[in-house]
């Protein structure tokens, strides 16, 4: 009988341990961060652009160093649903250019990452300047004084 007692404790061990390990991939499940659009453009002219998302914890979102074009509101926050806006100027640079925003999960390895583009507008190289034209390469005076047009 005893066998048998030890056989039921193992079952009941090996079960529990698969709820453990089932819960905690629900656990983690719970923790990802949920985010929509995952890539947005700031018109050329310069403006804004948002996303959404659903974080399940205090959070914050950063923007490479590299990245002084453009700027990210709010930059950190507590768990729920939030609404990222990413605001840039005028694009003069004659090239598009794109930022990566990575919000990120305060004390878990949990991030995901939103990529902002902004095409360049149009740029128009500067007119030459004017240069003074003459008809006449030599103007001669005689001896007595007047005026040439």
């Amino acid at each position: 009988m005893n066998g048998f007692f030890k056989k039921i404790g193992l079952l009941v061990a090996g079960v529990a341990l698969f709820a453990l390990s089932s819960c905690d991939e629900d656990v983690i499940a719970e923790l990802e961060i949920n985010i929509s659009p995952r890539s947005v453009t700031i018109k050329d002219e310069g403006g804004t652009a948002s996303v959404t998302a659903e974080i399940p914890l205090d959070w914050k979102v950063s923007l490479s160093d590299s990245e002084d074009w453009i700027s990210v509101s709010p930059s950190s926050g507590t768990a729920g649903t939030v609404e990222f806006v990413f605001s840039a100027g005028k694009n003069e640079t004659g090239e598009t250019r794109t930022a990566t925003a990575t919000v990120s999960v305060v004390g878990i390895d949990s991030n995901e990452t939103v990529t902002i583009t902004q095409p360049s507008v149009k740029v128009t190289p500067p007119e030459p300047e004017t240069q003074l034209a003459v008809s006449q390469e030599r103007l001669s005076f005689g001896p007595d004084a007047g005026s040439i047009t």
